[in-house]
């Protein structure tokens, strides 16, 4: 008699995938339409349900997943990255990564290829990100805050603080919450 997995957690995709993650790292994929006869579990080597950080669907039908033994996409044999990346962020034009230490990486949808781009702060730490509109992607770190254009692929520091969260109101103000919980505005200007 097999015994059934004890799920952790669930990614619903927009295309009618779902994956569950078991506690042991199990990795399944099935389709909603037919979840009983889809089924498949999936050979990824996690060990834990705490490997695998984020599952995403983006624009071309792509489902990558970011674990901490890499990057994969599936139906891919090989890994596409084997950095840990923990945001992964859709636009219309292709994919961004993150990882806990900035290393940023993009994936071109129509180039079908995968760089590495520029680390932000040597030694920051990857806190929290916000998508602005579709080509503007807000990064905080430990060493402070920077808008990237994702379609020119390009860095702007735009603060020096290490905000935990970020919001963007009405008025295209940045608001971040520090660590000390303090609230702080950047203008639309990006003065403070």
């Amino acid at each position: 008699r097999a015994v059934a997995p004890k799920v952790w957690n669930v990614f619903c995709l927009d295309n009618g995938i779902t994956w569950m993650i078991g506690l042991d790292g199990e990795c399944f994929r099935l389709c909603d339409d037919d979840p009983l006869n889809t089924c498949e579990e999936l050979p990824y080597g996690q060990e834990s349900f705490l490997d695998i950080s984020r599952i995403v669907l983006d624009k071309h039908g792509n489902e990558w997943i970011l674990s901490h033994k890499g990057l994969y996409r599936y139906g891919h044999a090989d890994k596409t990255s084997s950095l840990h990346f923990v945001m992964a962020e859709v636009f219309d034009h292709g994919v961004w990564f993150v990882n806990s230490l900035t290393q940023t990486a993009f994936y071109d949808e129509n180039k079908a290829t995968f760089n590495y781009r520029e680390r932000l702060d040597s030694g920051s730490r990857f806190r929290i990100s916000l998508r602005q509109n579709d080509s503007i992607l807000l990064v905080c770190t430990s060493k402070g805050v920077y808008q990237n254009n994702t379609k020119e692929g390009s860095f702007k520091k735009i603060s020096d603080e290490d905000w935990q969260y970020i919001y963007v109101d009405t008025q295209g103000n940045y608001w971040g919450v520090r660590e000390n919980y303090d609230i702080v505005r950047l203008s639309a200007d990006r003065s403070e």
